[in-house]
């Protein structure tokens, strides 16, 4: 589980947890009315609301240098990839550290192998 694969680290690291998952059509058009055009998915577009995204923090705050680097380099191994972490002009919204989209183990290491943002493989492939 991702909770346990949370847990599952050095003990002198902070502990990860999940401060975000599912949100519904109406909890993500409200956040639209409070965020950045380039920060929150419109409404029908977001990965959390796909179900396919969770958000990450340490004690209910953002991710540490020392948290994001060990995720940046283990999250592949259970699926998951930071989606939003070249930018607005590659990815189409703000670098956002504690977002983790689930794609699978194989294309989650090989996006992580290639360098390569969700956004600049799928636009790849077309």
């Amino acid at each position: 589980s991702v909770s346990a694969f949370l847990l599952n680290r050095s003990s002198d690291l902070k502990k990860i947890s999940i401060t975000s998952t599912f949100r519904s059509y109406d909890f993500q058009k409200k956040m639209n009315g409070t965020c950045h055009a380039h920060h929150c998915a419109e409404a029908g577009t977001s990965e959390h609301q796909a179900g396919l995204a969770i958000d990450l923090g340490v004690n209910g705050r953002r991710l540490d240098s020392a948290s994001f680097e060990w995720m940046r380099n283990n999250a592949h191994k259970r699926g998951f990839h930071n989606t939003y972490q070249k930018g607005v002009e590659i990815d189409g919204k703000m670098v956002e550290p504690r977002h983790w989209r689930y794609l699978g183990v194989k294309l989650a290491t090989e996006l992580y192998e290639k360098k390569m943002s969700f956004a600049e493989w799928y636009y790849q492939q077309k």
